[in-house]
């Protein structure tokens, strides 16, 4: 998932805010790592 992809967001200036939508997509590239490992 790349940052443009939640472009739609506007934008964020609060930091807890922004760490908080990085943890999010951690998680989501972590979540499409795992998903491509059962595919192999």
């Amino acid at each position: 998932m790349s940052a443009d992809n939640l472009s739609f967001m506007g934008s964020i200036f609060d930091e807890k805010t922004l760490e908080k939508i990085d943890l999010i997509r951690t998680a989501i590239d972590e979540i499409h790592m795992l998903e491509e490992l059962l595919y192999v």
